[in-house]
């Protein structure tokens, strides 16, 4: 691959430099880049060596550059797969990344979706496990909740049949005070009308209505 762009990782501000204008060609592209990083390190594969970049694109897919040490790129992967480059410049290659990365854009969204709804097998296994669980324990809180009703209406029952015998008594006891007829001790009229009252001095009584033995 021929080099109309230098990718240049020997140095933090050479590999900055590149990875800047690498993400400017991609925009251009259609394909923005969100994130850049970069190992300064060397790495050997096959009898080769390179340093690598990685970029992030906008619709969450990676794409990996593997750089010799002579700034030409040997390999790309896509999402970690091998993306084989057909174009020699530079530019061109960087353009024919960023068409492969629109068309599997759709591709790769399913395989988001699908890993967000799967289940972990051990998740699967547990799970009838947890709803009988769940399902002895609403029935023993519904037994509960039935016992504990029964026992609040046989209450109420008890405590209502209480009041109306009060009631009845209080009804009875004021009936009884009202049919009662008043003693003797309760007239409080004179026993002699001041008319009937003997007139003149008192009479004086002597001796006694005794003899003495």
């Amino acid at each position: 691959m021929a080099d109309n762009i230098l990718f240049d990782f020997d140095n933090e501000s050479d590999a900055k430099r590149s990875l800047k204008k690498v993400s400017q060609i991609m925009l251009r592209a259609g394909q923005p880049v969100v994130s850049s990083s970069y190992d300064l390190k060397p790495k050997r594969t096959a009898g080769v060596g390179y340093r690598q970049a990685m970029l992030t694109l906008a619709s969450g897919q990676t794409v990996t550059l593997m750089v010799k040490l002579t700034g030409d790129v040997f390999r790309v992967l896509l999402n970690g797969n091998v993306l084989p480059i057909h174009q020699q410049d530079a530019t061109k290659a960087l353009a024919e990344i960023a068409a492969a990365a629109k068309a599997n854009q759709a591709k790769f969204q399913k395989q988001l979706a699908r890993k967000a709804v799967e289940i972990p097998k051990g998740i699967k296994s547990a799970a009838p496990k947890i709803e009988h669980a769940q399902a002895e324990r609403i029935e023993q809180l519904a037994k509960q909740i039935e016992e504990a009703t029964t026992r609040r209406d046989e209450l109420k029952a008890e405590l209502g049949e209480q009041a109306l015998d009060s009631v009845q008594g209080t009804a009875e006891e004021e009936e009884e005070d009202e049919d009662r007829e008043p003693f003797e001790d309760d007239v409080t009229e004179p026993l002699f009308d001041s008319a009937d009252e003997p007139e003149g001095e008192p009479v004086k009584v002597t001796g006694t209505l005794f003899d003495e033995a």
